[in-house]
């Protein structure tokens, strides 16, 4: 999800970078719209996206940066992988070594109930890559499906 945020002015210079000011709502650029769009178009300069750089305490940089409501939105995302009844969706993510929150909050989920079914969906990844989701969400690789041709083959295979 791409947010658009406002920079707190006067600036505020953070070890994490430029923090933004939370009395101001985020924007999701395309939400009115229904379009979907990865840039936006504004001549206020103080707009900037939401990005949290890798930290070793993610909760002290949202903080730091004034970008808390991302805090809730984490929190929501530990819920719903903890209450995934049977499957769970990995699209498009690569799973990246600095995303160290991510696969923190993924396994420390996954401890109380692993899936049944894990589907990955992705682009010409390596075995590995797959492997390595498997075993983030403690799941058997025979109880994956993979889609490593595009999203396009995950669409037509759901569809029929």
């Amino acid at each position: 999800m791409n947010f658009v945020g406002t920079l707190a002015v006067p600036y505020n210079h953070t070890s994490y970078g430029l923090a933004f000011d939370e009395q101001v709502k985020p924007e999701i650029p395309g939400r009115e719209t229904r379009e979907i769009r990865y840039s936006w178009v504004d001549t206020i300069e103080t707009k900037e996206p939401c990005i949290v750089p890798p930290a070793a305490s993610k909760p002290d940089a949202l903080k730091t940066l004034g970008l808390t409501f991302l805090e809730q939105i984490r929190e929501s995302e530990k819920q719903a992988i903890e209450s995934a009844a049977d499957i769970v969706y990995v699209i498009g993510w690569s799973v990246p070594k600095t995303d160290t929150d991510q696969r923190t909050l993924i396994r420390e989920s996954m401890r109380r109930k692993a899936p049944r079914k894990l589907v990955v969906v992705n682009l010409g990844a390596q075995l590995t890559y797959f492997c390595e989701v498997a075993e983030l969400f403690g799941v058997a690789m025979k109880d994956m499906t993979i889609y490593n041709s595009a999203f396009s083959d995950f669409v037509e295979d759901t569809m029929r």
